[in-house]
């Protein structure tokens, strides 16, 4: 009988261990230059380049009719992946990815640290990161999209005139 439930108890730990539930947090941010328009978040990366905090650099190809260079830093990423910072839809807006972490404690200072970083590399380019989910005042438009395929694709379905 104790054989059996040593058994049973250890069957539902390793269960656990297995189902172990996890939590992460995605945070969008506009990013503005003091009059208010949308700033290029792309510079935004390159000057968090000049961090030193361990982060590997993400690279991606563009559609092969976009005006320019051919390949855009479009984010950071720790070596363990728990935290990226990234490029999102439009040239304004940073997405800030923490997590999974076993806990909200963990999240809240991956979270943190990001945005101390995002904040001091905003700074020192005289940029604003807001946090109220205010849109800048530069009117959307294609010349702000970032020019991935997905976003593209979206643009398509959603028509030509979609800011109109």
């Amino acid at each position: 009988c104790i054989l059996m439930y040593v058994c049973a108890l250890c069957v539902c730990v390793c269960t656990r261990r297995i189902f172990q539930r996890t939590v992460g947090r995605e945070a969008e941010y506009p990013v503005v230059w003091p009059d208010g328009n949308a700033a290029d978040v792309r510079l935004l990366l390159a000057e968090l380049q000049n961090f030193d905090d361990g982060f590997q650099y993400t690279h991606e190809e563009l559609p092969s009719f976009f005006q320019g260079p051919q390949k855009c830093l479009t984010g950071i990423r720790s070596k363990d992946s728990k935290l990226e910072i990234i490029l999102e839809v439009g040239w304004g807006t940073v997405e800030v990815v923490t997590g999974p972490f076993d806990d909200l404690m963990q999240v809240k200072h991956a979270h943190e640290h990001a945005m101390t970083l995002l904040t001091q590399a905003a700074d020192k380019l005289g940029m604003k990161v807001l946090s109220t989910g205010v849109q800048p005042r530069t009117p959307p438009g294609l010349e702000l999209m970032t020019p991935r395929e997905r976003y593209l694709t979206m643009r398509k379905v959603l028509g030509p005139n979609v800011w109109d």
